[in-house]
């Protein structure tokens, strides 16, 4: 992911979606690489290697903050409340990384997460997440969203193609000025 990772870090975009599809071992390597070339605030929701990252039902404690890169392991399980709530605390020309189980397999995975959201004794080990098919149905809609996977990446970068206004004084935006 080096190039894109590169050209992204040197221009202004806008926050962006990355799916990180594979085994988990591979899209925690891809994760953690990209990581390491980010200078700002990063958040790692679900496990991590060699270190505890946030569980997915403490969301509400994060938010209002702002992060550069949030790292949401799906493989620890997904809740599509905290999911889309953290996806808010990424600023511009940041990156929310959603690592998962490879494409095909990720609606039928056995998800961590279930057990709390089926009655006790109802047996969930078939079904497959609505959720997760809806979320890679949108995925591959948006030519924004950028795919990693071992095989090769797929996406646009967001640019942001409008220049600021050259204002006077203390404000960024016309509407501050007027």
């Amino acid at each position: 992911p080096d190039s894109w990772l590169q050209q992204r870090l040197s221009g202004r975009f806008h926050r962006q979606l990355v799916l990180i599809s594979g085994s988990e071992t591979w899209t925690m390597a891809q994760a953690e690489q990209i990581r390491q070339q980010f200078s700002g605030r990063s958040l790692w929701v679900g496990h991590q290697p060699d270190k505890t990252g946030v569980d997915c039902a403490a969301y509400r404690h994060y938010l209002g903050r702002e992060y550069d890169l949030l790292i949401y392991n799906a493989f620890s399980g997904i809740r599509a409340n905290a999911l889309m709530a953290l996806s808010g605390t990424v600023i511009q020309n940041g990156l929310m990384l959603l690592l998962c189980p490879e494409r095909k397999s990720w609606p039928a995975f056995t998800d961590p997460q279930w057990t709390k959201r089926f009655s006790y004794g109802f047996d969930h080990s078939s079904m497959q997440s609505r959720f997760i098919n809806w979320l890679l149905e949108q995925a591959d809609s948006d030519k924004q969203v950028i795919t990693l996977t071992e095989k090769g990446g797929t996406g646009e970068m967001a640019a942001i193609t409008c220049p600021l206004p050259r204002l006077r004084g203390p404000y960024i935006t016309e509407d501050q000025q007027q």
